[in-house]
Parts: structure tokens; C-alpha cells; sequence
């Protein structure tokens, strides 16, 4: 596994953003995992470490840390992915609003577990669960060392390492 830092030089406000990838050597022209690297301040409340990272592209700033950025989602298949949730979005809305269930999503293929967090971080009041399958043990370490996927820090998430075949 490949985890490198980069600049993307097209961010829609003339600054390049940092992306953080993982990529597989042997399709080294395939992303498999992508997340976006920001400043956050620390100056009025103390962000969590597993939050947290370090990037050589991202130099320390007084009062600001750098976090991974769970707003946003780069990697087309995460957006294919969501396209589908977005086409039953006002039925799924309507049966939580009528019968106040909360939601269990199913992952297939965690990867380095930023799908998993970014619909925490935007479904968490309708959720009940997440659960996440990944059959390789060394793809959720590279999410749990390099993308902030800590599940022990997210009680809304189940991380299982197993063939979901």
C-alpha cells in the first residue's frame, strides 16, 4: 500500500488543497481511498487526537491543527455511492420521520472507512448503525494509522474484518 500527501492544484478557490490517497501498488494509476486534509482551530475547544494528523504539505499553523475533512467527499465511487442513496432519500426520510427508526447502513468494502465517516458525520441523528465489512486487515490499519478511522472512537460504528462474499 501506497499512503502519500498531495496538492491539488484546481480547488475552486485558487488554493490548492491537500488530498490524502491510498493506492495499491500494483494499479498504481487507481486510487482506492482519498480524503481531504484542512485547518481546523484549536483554539476554542481541543479537536480529539484521532482527528488529527500531520502532513509535510501542511505545515504547522498557530492555533490550528490539521484534520482529516469529513464534510467533503473526493473519490468518484463515493459519489456513485451516494448518487443511489440521494434517488430514495425522501422515502428513507418520511419513514424515519413516521415510524422515528433510525437508520442501520451496511458498507461493503471499507477501505480506509471515509464513506463510513463521512455519514456520521452527516446522518448521525437518523442513525442507529453503521456496520463495515473489509476483507483485507491491512487496508482498515491503513485507515486506522493514516485517515483517522478509529471505530473504538465512534459508537455508531462496527467495523468487521471478514470476506463479505
Amino acid at each position: 500500500m501506497i499512503i502519500e500527501d498531495y496538492k491539488q492544484q484546481d480547488d475552486p478557490n485558487g488554493e490548492a488543497q491537500v488530498l490524502r490517497q491510498m493506492i495499491f501498488p500494483d494499479k498504481p494509476t487507481q486510487i482506492q481511498s482519498e480524503v481531504p486534509l484542512v485547518y481546523r482551530s484549536s483554539k476554542s475547544t481541543e479537536l480529539p487526537a484521532h482527528t488529527t494528523t500531520q502532513s509535510v504539505l501542511m505545515p504547522k499553523k498557530k492555533q490550528k491543527e490539521v484534520v482529516f475533512d469529513r464534510d467533503s467527499l473526493t473519490y468518484e465511487c463515493h459519489h456513485a455511492m451516494l448518487a443511489g442513496l440521494c434517488l430514495i432519500s425522501e422515502k428513507l426520510s418520511a419513514k424515519v420521520k413516521a415510524t422515528e427508526h433510525k437508520l442501520n447502513i451496511l458498507v461493503l468494502g471499507t477501505g480506509t472507512g471515509i464513506l463510513p465517516m463521512f455519514l456520521r458525520t452527516h446522518f448521525a441523528k437518523n442513525l442507529q448503525k453503521i456496520t463495515t465489512v473489509e476483507i483485507d486487515a491491512g487496508v482498515l490499519l491503513a485507515g486506522r494509522d493514516y485517515f483517522g478511522f478509529h471505530t473504538e472512537h465512534e459508537p455508531l460504528i462496527e467495523s468487521v474484518c471478514a470476506d463479505a462474499h
